[in-house]
């Protein structure tokens, strides 16, 4: 079951929703402001379940594997949670078009 998103939910008492950026892939996009960082935008992408596919146990392993990766070309991973259930990533927001 995937979680109740829409613009002002807050997720983790942080995250405020502020417009849905899209949904492919493996999860649902989101444009947020981080209240703990005095409104700074991010990326939250929400991870879609995969039918027959459990997350690893050692996730937060995986993720601080990505939150290790620096590269010009790749949206960095800054945080990381669960929201109803639900994963989910904090990349950083970079204004662009849609690949």
């Amino acid at each position: 079951m995937s979680p109740a998103l829409a613009p002002g939910v807050l997720v983790e008492q942080r995250f405020e929703l502020v417009t849905r950026m899209g949904d492919r892939g493996y999860g649902e996009s989101w444009k947020a402001l981080d209240r703990r960082f005095k409104n700074r935008v991010v990326m939250l992408k929400f991870l879609r379940p995969v039918p027959g596919v459990e997350l690893p146990e050692d996730l937060n392993d995986h993720i601080n594997s990505l939150r290790a990766l620096k590269h010009n070309q790749v949206l960095a991973v800054v945080g990381h949670g669960l929201f109803q259930s639900t994963p989910f990533l904090v990349h950083e927001y970079f204004e662009g078009r849609s690949l």
